[in-house]
């Protein structure tokens, strides 16, 4: 054995491990106190599984996000309702706006959240509380503080938060046996209302779009985008460097005020009665997707001898406010909407009906009735070319040939 070791100390190699100099190991309260040097004016607590930072802004009642005034009332109405899915009696200081910063997109456990910003209105003004993780290991005070905020909220507001800000919050949640902070609010994730109402409008459906051509709101030179904001946590981690913390924070921030914001807006666009032209010109909206979804809302209130009431809508408009009364189990609603503007000249609808009543309602004797309307109709029309005419019948003829079939095998 002696032997061996003089010949491995021979060509260098030494036993035991070779010396790799001192290493810091940074503990919760150091790294707090680095935070510290950056945000002197955060907030430190503890609670029960640790030290917390917190770094708290506030934004006056008198202040603006863009053109948007804090001091605007939140209005709920049922056409809010209809857009946010909501069936709460949800007020101004009832919702929490909620953003995360992580160190990259993956929910394995290589990734987790270092930053969850929160905003929520107060008497005199927005609050935005930003959560900041100091080290992993103060990962799950920084978890429990987030779930102690919004506990007191009945809802919540995110942006694209349902496929990514809340899975990755949950799986974070999930290592360490916490429970869900965000189970039981209500969830509206604006993204969705966004891409519906503005898609046509905007150059795109990221907030900042919805910042810039919506809320009139364009962001400082502090700002750092949120796709280096991982490379910067790192570089904290790994070398304590702060340098450019301070415009993620900035990104993060103005990401949870700027929502907030735009849910006020959101509130009284759907509260006005302004015209198409309005609607347009005030909020950028596409004014057609508008009224066809704010229908579906007004039927609740008001049914719907007032939505097909002359002049209200158009064709066009019927028949999306119809499919959505179809996609919400309301078939008789949808068909009489479909009749109705079939029986004033719009072979569409008396089509649309007689699917309906073949597939949903499966009255064959009625569709096949709905079908040779439709087949007289498209005959005695003047306008359509012979081409398009027989293009039509040949597909209705197929549409009847399938029904007479299901007849005669007794489906």
């Amino acid at each position: 054995m002696s032997d061996i070791l003089e010949r491995l100390a021979g060509l260098g190699v030494t036993k035991g491990f070779p010396s790799c100099g001192s290493r810091t190991v940074r503990k919760t309260a150091d790294a707090v106190a680095m935070l510290k040097t950056k945000f002197p004016d955060a907030i430190v607590s503890e609670n029960r599984y640790g030290e917390v930072f917190n770094v708290r802004s506030h934004f006056p009642l008198s202040g603006r996000i863009g053109t948007a005034p804090l001091s605007a009332p939140f209005r709920r109405s049922p056409r809010l309702d209809a857009v946010l899915t909501n069936d709460r009696d949800i007020g101004k200081y009832g919702f929490v706006a909620m953003d995360t910063e992580t160190s990259g997109l993956s929910f394995d456990s290589a990734g987790f959240v270092f930053m969850i910003g929160l905003s929520y209105f107060v008497p005199d003004g927005l609050v935005v509380d930003q959560f900041i993780l100091p080290d992993l290991s103060g990962e799950r005070a920084f978890l429990e503080a987030v779930r102690a905020t919004v506990e007191r909220f009945d809802a919540f507001v995110t942006y694209n938060g349902k496929s990514f800000d809340v899975p990755m919050i949950h799986a974070r949640e999930k290592v360490h046996f916490l429970p869900h902070a965000f189970d039981g609010l209500a969830h509206f994730d604006l993204l969705y209302p966004v891409r519906r109402f503005w898609k046509k409008r905007l150059h795109g459906c990221r907030l900042r779009n919805v910042e810039e051509e919506i809320l009139g709101f364009v962001r400082s030179e502090e700002e750092i985008p949120g796709d280096m904001a991982p490379d910067l946590y790192r570089d904290f981690l790994r070398d304590g460097d702060l340098t450019l913390m301070g415009g993620v924070s900035y990104h993060n921030r103005m990401d949870v005020a700027s929502l907030s914001a735009f849910m006020l807006l959101m509130s009284e666009m759907c509260a006005s009665e302004a015209g198409d032209d309005e609607l347009e010109s005030r909020y950028r909206l596409d004014s057609f997707a508008y009224r066809s979804a704010m229908a579906l809302a007004d039927l609740a209130s008001v049914g719907k001898d007032f939505i097909l009431s002359p002049g209200r809508y158009s064709d066009a408009e019927l028949k999306r406010i119809a499919a959505g009364l179809k996609r919400a189990g309301r078939i008789d609603d949808a068909l009489e909407i479909y009749l109705r503007i079939g029986r004033a000249g719009n072979v569409e609808g008396l089509e649309n009906a007689a699917v309906l009543l073949a597939k949903e309602k499966r009255d064959y004797p009625a569709a096949l009735a709905l079908y040779a309307e439709l087949i007289a109709d498209i005959r005695s029309d003047s306008v359509a070319g012979e081409w398009s005419k027989a293009q039509k019948l040949d597909k209705i003829q197929k549409k009847v040939l399938t029904i007479e079939r299901k007849i005669r095998a007794g489906k």
